[in-house]
């Protein structure tokens, strides 16, 4: 199989063999299954790799999930039909969640179908029989309203993500709707800034071609690009990277978006994946067209993933029958006021990001509370400058810039 182009972000391919041998040799010890059993599963996966082009990362969670299966069968070469309908009784009934349930009897189906192809399987096991099981269905919605990031958590995320890279891998990740892979992998090449705004070019998944447009990143992107300590210009290289220039794993991003959740007083264990499930559900409760998250997020108006996201709690749907028949209800946000936008500045027109309190260009205000900051900064300095010792201090400021111009 080919190198993954992954392996400096998710465990390499040898890690997931070596998993595999790990599972396989512990559970023959612990006596969860036999050699037989061990052989089986083996040819198993290998034809699935032959036959299907099954990862790596697939074949290991297959064979954790058809290994588990002894807990309720026996071993594999001397189960009968009435075994499987026995197991799938108990299955149904111990209290899985609906996708391991689906998984688990969906592995023993394909076992079973597997030894009765091969001619390995005992002579009471009836394909005709195992092929008339239906297993249940998945449940795409998976994540509660209450999973979800609110847009003020994710300002203060950003807020409390302590530097400007951090600042950047959490906006773009949340902003772009992005997969973590996504962030690991990019590369400089990938992104093209625009006077307002940056885009970022994408293929990572699905192989279809994303293009991403950020308006609230741009800003981050920029400050960061300007501290980056590599050469960007250099192919092949990596947007976020350690202090040591080594591309980040998975673990490691993880870790920081921990701790930016923790250091924003957010309780709840944090997920890579939950921004871009908030994202995708915030875009649709603004308004955005579904073509156009589709194609942003998927890279295709055919995709059936866009179900998935729909999240609408009972709030929003009495707020959309509140505001259908003209009612305003009190005390309810507007969807406006929950956005997260950029700020462009009134002075000279530059974008900044919706934490800044001042133009990153020009240093302009540019809300309320920075206007009355830079008000009071002025009242300060004129007082300074008119009082008895104003005149030494002007003198002061005026050689220690001379200073400066020296030293440069």
């Amino acid at each position: 199989m080919p190198n993954n182009p992954n392996q400096h972000f998710y465990r390499s391919d040898d890690q997931y063999r070596e998993q595999i041998d790990r599972t396989l040799t512990r559970k023959k010890e612990a006596s969860e299954i036999t050699e037989s059993d061990e052989k089986i599963i083996r040819a198993f996966i290998a034809e699935l790799r032959a036959v299907n082009g099954i990862s790596d990362t697939r074949a290991s969670k297959l064979v954790s999930n058809i290994s588990g299966l002894r807990r309720w069968l026996p071993p594999f070469d001397q189960m009968v039909t009435s075994d499987i309908y026995h197991a799938i009784d108990q299955i149904q009934h111990h209290g899985f969640k609906q996708n391991t349930m689906a998984d688990l009897i969906r592995g023993m189906r394909r076992i079973a179908l597997y030894l009765c192809e091969n001619n390995m399987a005992a002579p009471g096991l009836d394909a005709l029989k195992i092929r008339k099981i239906h297993p249940p269905g998945y449940d795409s919605a998976t994540k509660d309203i209450s999973d979800l990031l609110t847009p003020d958590q994710v300002m203060s995320m950003i807020s409390h993500a302590g530097s400007i890279k951090n600042q950047a891998i959490i906006s773009t990740l949340y902003e772009g709707g992005m997969r973590i892979g996504e962030i690991g992998n990019l590369q400089w090449n990938q992104v093209k800034f625009h006077e307002e705004h940056v885009s970022i070019s994408t293929t990572f998944k699905t192989g279809k071609a994303r293009t991403i447009p950020l308006f609230n990143s741009r800003g981050y992107l920029a400050q960061w690009k300007n501290e980056y300590s590599g050469n960007a210009d250099k192919p092949g290289a990596f947007v976020f990277v350690k202090s040591d220039g080594s591309p980040y794993s998975y673990a490691g991003l993880v870790k920081m978006i921990r701790k930016a959740a923790t250091n924003a007083g957010i309780e709840h264990t944090i997920t890579p994946h939950v921004f871009r499930h908030s994202r995708i559900t915030h875009l649709i409760k603004e308004g955005w067209k579904e073509s156009i998250i589709k194609k942003m997020c998927w890279g295709s108006v055919e995709t059936d993933m866009f179900k998935v996201y729909l999240h609408l709690c009972d709030e929003d749907i009495e707020n959309e029958a509140a505001g259908s028949l003209g009612i305003k209800r009190r005390g309810r946000p507007t969807i406006e006021s929950k956005r997260l936008e950029p700020i462009q500045c009134h002075k000279c027109g530059v974008v900044n990001p919706f934490t800044h309190s001042f133009c990153s260009s020009c240093g302009a205000p540019l809300n309320k509370d920075a206007i009355q900051t830079a008000e009071a900064a002025t009242s300060i300095l004129s007082d300074l400058l008119t009082g008895e010792k104003g005149e030494d201090i002007l003198r002061e400021l005026i050689l220690l810039q001379k200073k400066k111009i020296t030293s440069e």
